[in-house]
């Protein structure tokens, strides 16, 4: 069953606003603060939070100052949210659930192969929500002077 969920969208756009050490505190502390909340009684293990500080991180490397009226921007937002999936959520994020025994080593390779499934068919709609919610929020921000215009969005004065 493919389901979607937004959190990815509210670390993205930490990253866009703030940078890459304010996301990965983000990251790692909502993940963190999640796992107390609504701990099912599992071990707490920093690798999963660690994780998600990485997620942060790559965010950030792609969208942070960038100009939201590119033309190139959903490139960089493609680029974002595909090296997160490959990187943190298939790669990291599956190795450590067969490392710590959530995943049962002889079903590692159809959970494995459903989990790129999974990642790469929820991509197009992963882009565009995040297309749509970092566009519409730049526009405030820059608006009511949150953040800084870009230099290609600064307008000469006369």
């Amino acid at each position: 069953m493919l389901e979607i969920r937004f959190g990815f969208i509210f670390l993205a756009l930490i990253a866009f606003l703030f940078g890459p050490a304010v996301a990965f505190a983000a990251g790692f502390l909502t993940n963190l603060l999640g796992f107390l909340m609504f701990s099912a009684g599992g071990a707490f293990n920093p690798l999963f939070d660690l994780n998600v500080g990485l997620a942060g991180i790559l965010y950030a490397v792609f969208l942070y100052k960038r100009n939201p009226k590119s033309e190139y921007f959903i490139i960089w937002i493609t680029a974002a949210k595909a090296s997160v999936n490959l990187i943190c959520n298939i790669l990291i994020n599956t190795r450590l659930l067969i490392m710590f025994g959530f995943i049962p080593a002889p079903t590692a390779g159809v959970v494995t192969l459903t989990r790129v499934f999974k990642n790469f068919a929820l991509l197009p709609v992963e882009i565009i929500l995040m297309l749509i919610v970092l566009k519409f929020v730049s526009v405030y921000a820059y608006k009511y002077k949150f953040i800084k215009k870009p230099e290609g969005l600064m307008r000469n004065k006369p």
